[in-house]
């Protein structure tokens, strides 16, 4: 090489040496390089991949919740609704079975208000049947008697002497023999109404809570200081109803005792007789008296009662339930009234003070046949008779009631 070439090199190579141009890097540096990253390009990688891992875990997991959230909140609608859609069932059948109860109560009370009212006539067309049935046999041996008089007189005309003594008797036999008939009668008679009416107190009794109840007497809170005495009255048509509630101070046991003695009406003794053909004489009393009243014209009229009374005990309660039937004689004829009563007696509620409280509910409706309703001032009369003479019953069982306790008999 010349020195000319020599001197080109080193030029050359200062010039490059000036530059400051990066090595070109051979082969095998380039695949060591990509083959074999180095400790820092490893932590590098390996922090950014658990970066993006973690963040991929964190949207997973939020994503999940958002899921898992979305899907309870739908379990928790579908149990609202299914709840709801259940109790909406029960309420549905507990309403149902309410109006079938209630529908079925309605239609037993129906049944047993039309049956009382229809024994009552019943008992009422039994009793004017029995009437004519009474006239028509006193007719038929009046007629008998008139054949035998006839005869009798024909006997006469031709043996005077020899039959005067049948003249004599035989008057007084038919006679006799038709009043023995008449008074069968008629204690056959009554001896229906007081079967018929027997039979009707099981009946009373079960409507004892309903009465109470209509009457407003459902509570059994003392009332020391103001006894209740209501009248609802129709003076003219003679129905009325009687409501009354008195507080006595005495021990509900003594009273039960002496309450059921005064019930017998002791008191009412004209035409008085006892009906002892019962199933259970210690708590059941049938017996028939007659009260007498004064006209306004000053005249006298009476009225035949036949009376069914018993007496129901439970605990802390006894219960009395009657069936009167009414029956006008000489001016008040044709005028009947039927009379259904509870009388109800329970230890005091909510009180310091020892007492019982006696609750009474009274139901008459009257039943007019023939022209008695034609005569107003003697049916204002009946009816008036009638609701003075509960009057009188209520205050006198009250009264007696108070005398027996105070003697301790």
């Amino acid at each position: 090489m010349t020195t000319t070439d020599t001197e080109f090199l080193a030029q050359v190579e200062d010039l490059l040496a000036s530059c400051d141009l990066p090595l070109l890097p051979s082969f095998e540096d380039n695949i060591a390089e990509q083959t074999l990253p180095t400790l820092q390009e490893r932590k590098d990688n390996a922090t950014s991949k658990n970066q993006v891992s973690g963040w991929q875990t964190k949207a997973s997991r939020r994503i999940l919740d958002v899921v898992a959230r979305h899907e309870i909140e739908k379990a928790k609608d579908r149990k609202r609704r299914r709840d709801y859609r259940e109790r909406r069932r029960i309420e549905r059948d507990n309403l149902q079975q309410e109006i079938e109860k209630l529908t079925e109560e309605l239609q037993k009370a129906k049944r047993n208000k039309r049956n009382l009212t229809l024994s009552a006539w019943e008992m009422l067309a039994q009793r004017q049947f029995a009437a004519r049935r009474s006239s028509e046999d006193h007719q038929r041996q009046l007629h008998t008697a008139i054949d035998v008089q006839a005869g009798i007189m024909e006997e006469f005309r031709r043996l005077v002497h020899e039959r005067i003594d049948n003249l004599d008797s035989n008057p007084d036999e038919n006679r006799c023999t038709a009043s023995k008939i008449k008074r069968v009668r008629f204690e056959a008679t009554n001896t229906e109404i007081f079967v018929g009416y027997i039979k009707e107190l099981a009946s009373v009794f079960a409507q004892t809570d309903r009465a109470l109840q209509e009457s407003k007497l459902e509570s059994t809170e003392p009332n020391w200081n103001g006894p209740i005495e209501t009248w609802d009255e129709d003076v003219d048509t003679g129905y009325f109803q009687f409501r009354g509630k008195i507080t006595l101070s005495f021990d509900f046991e003594e009273i039960c005792r002496y309450r059921w003695h005064t019930a017998h009406l002791l008191d009412l003794q004209e035409s008085r007789e006892l009906y002892d053909v019962v199933d259970d004489p210690e708590n059941t009393q049938a017996l028939k008296f007659r009260r007498t009243t004064h006209l306004t014209s000053g005249g006298l009229a009476s009225v035949l009662r036949r009376l069914v009374i018993r007496r129901y005990e439970s605990k802390e309660r006894m219960v009395l339930v009657w069936r009167v039937f009414s029956e006008g004689e000489g001016v008040f004829n044709g005028m009947h009234a039927d009379e259904t009563g509870w009388g109800v007696i329970s230890p005091t509620e909510r009180s310091s003070r020892t007492g019982t409280v006696l609750r009474t509910c009274v139901k008459n409706t009257p039943m007019h046949f023939n022209n008695a309703a034609v005569h107003d001032r003697a049916v204002k009369q009946f009816s008036e008779g009638l609701i003075r003479w509960g009057h009188e019953n209520n205050e006198k069982a009250t009264l007696g009631l108070e005398k027996l306790l105070l003697r301790g008999d």
